[in-house]
């Protein structure tokens, strides 16, 4: 498991290219040139939420679990967020309200200048799947295009995550 959305007691939450220093990456020490890179290839720069990179592999992890235990993954795309007016909410402040409404095991990443990605974890029913994103969406006061996809585990997340992007860009949820 490579980063958390929400972290564990102790651990810094929004780290900065210095605190990758150290770090091995592929069985590789990280070097002072390659802080920078490792840093923006692994999260927002705006947002310090996880990008791409770190969204593949907490979903892989999401989707292990759920087949190991029986239960379904929740992918929820929140493309072009919308306030009162049409215009474009601060992002920052979006994922933070969307943030407080998940679970610590959760997952909220920024995969470009208009998309959120929510992971969620250990949902039971698929009735869970349509009142947990209205109440993330919301609860950050926003109208979105939506994408939802459930999965009991034995997805590909690389698939999983091409499929709900893509529905996102067809559907329009006003809260």
């Amino acid at each position: 498991m490579l980063a958390r959305s929400h972290p564990a007691p102790g651990v810094k939450l929004d780290l900065r290219p210095s605190d990758v220093l150290g770090m091995t990456v592929n069985g590789a020490q990280v070097v002072p040139a390659d802080a920078c890179r490792t840093y923006e290839a692994l999260f927002d720069a705006e947002t310090h939420l996880p990008g791409w990179v770190l969204l593949l592999d907490r979903t892989e992890v999401a989707l292990t679990r759920a087949a190991r235990n029986g239960t379904q993954v929740l992918v929820a795309v929140i493309h072009r967020p919308r306030v009162t007016g049409g215009h474009r909410p601060d992002m920052g402040e979006t994922a933070a309200a969307i943030r407080s409404q998940l679970r610590r095991d959760d997952t909220i990443a920024r995969v470009d200048a208009d998309t959120l990605v929510v992971v969620c974890n250990d949902l039971e029913a698929d009735t869970d799947a349509a009142q947990v994103a209205r109440r993330f969406v919301a609860h950050a006061r926003v109208t979105c295009d939506l994408g939802i996809a459930l999965s009991g585990g034995h997805d590909d997340a690389r698939s999983l995550l091409d499929l709900v992007v893509r529905d996102a860009h067809h559907e329009e949820l006003a809260v």
